[in-house]
């Protein structure tokens, strides 16, 4: 057994993640609900809430560097590199970014275009907290930056600096938390993530070169580090710093646990099903987080089951004609080029 199981089942755990995402958001509605006296108490809700939590968005951040790794290591131009995540990433975006926005600040708030505008390039993500669409600028930060943390990944003793900047971020992390603590409040979501990120490059890395400490020990020793950690977290009330950084290692090991349990399932319809998910994952991400954003904002109670299973029905039938919109830009700039 080595790391390679996460790159067999890669697209696999891209369909698990965005599941788990969206699964988190209505246990958080219902939670948010319940402590508003709305609905009852449920044990399977409240411990998916807590037990599981948002764990889907450091998998599919984890994915994302461990992909981006693979594509700059097959093509090193960065040129194509950029080209090819503004295909993937910003194409979809700006589609749904202008509906979504045009619908909150003109129709909803009537807050007008200079907060379309803000909304729309992120900027009240830093300034405001505003999370509904965060994952996406924050991804694209990543994005632009990755060329730099791919050249310091493969150069000498590229692991160990690696490492160091890992532990660098949390610093900083913590420096902005300690000094600033409203301003690491709107933010943290995204930056604190950064590690997960660069994990799933070294991830890739080490799977790319073979690197020799891939044997069973070391992976079953990351399972029990990630879920004693975790174990921690659940019955140990720590500030959210603390708590986000238990999440890296306890992402490590549940994308290690799934894919371990894939592999010796065999079960390929389950695996197809789940490659398919993936396929569409951002664009599901996407219309998820902003139907389920206007359907609150106009008094729509999304901790109701039923009206939670329609805005999933409605959301991955707008991303599967999103999908279809963005592979005609495609091809249409393909026939023209």
């Amino acid at each position: 057994m080595s790391l390679n199981i996460i790159s067999r089942y890669r697209s696999v755990l891209f369909g698990i993640s965005i599941i788990s995402i969206i699964l988190f958001h209505y246990c958080e509605d219902y939670v948010n609900a319940f402590q508003d006296g709305n609905v009852g108490s449920s044990l399977i809700i409240f411990g998916y809430y807590k037990v599981i939590s948002s764990i889907g968005v450091e998998i599919f951040i984890f994915l994302s560097g461990l992909g981006l790794f693979y594509s700059m290591s097959n093509n090193s131009n960065v040129m194509r590199f950029y080209e090819k995540r503004v295909k993937r990433l910003i194409i979809p975006y700006v589609i749904v970014g202008i509906i979504f926005w045009s619908i909150i600040d003109f129709a909803l708030n009537k807050d007008g275009i200079v907060q379309f505008i803000k909304d729309f390039t992120f900027i009240t993500f830093f300034t405001e907290g505003q999370r509904v669409i965060w994952f996406i600028g924050i991804i694209f930060i990543f994005y632009l930056i990755f060329p730099l943390i791919y050249k310091l990944i493969v150069s000498k003793g590229g692991i160990i600096k690696t490492l160091i900047l890992m532990i660098g971020i949390y610093g900083i992390n913590y420096g902005i938390w300690q000094l600033w603590p409203n301003i690491y409040g709107n933010i943290e979501i995204g930056i604190m993530r950064f590690p997960i990120f660069i994990c799933g490059a070294l991830c890739a890395y080490l799977i790319k070169n073979d690197v020799q400490n891939q044997n069973k020990i070391m992976i079953f020793f990351a399972i029990a580090i990630g879920l004693a950690l975790k174990l921690a977290d659940v019955f140990v009330d720590m500030p959210q710093y603390w708590s986000r950084i238990i999440t890296t290692f306890y992402a490590i090991a549940l994308i290690l646990i799934v894919c371990i349990i894939v592999d010796k399932l065999h079960w390929m319809k389950f695996n197809s099903a789940m490659e398919k998910v993936g396929e569409y994952s951002l664009e599901l991400y996407m219309i998820h987080v902003c139907l389920r954003k206007i359907m609150k904002n106009i008094g729509v109670y999304t901790c109701e089951l039923l009206v939670y299973i329609g805005i999933i029905v409605i959301s991955i039938i707008l991303s599967i004609f999103l999908h279809m919109i963005i592979s005609l830009i495609e091809k249409a700039r393909i026939s023209e080029s």
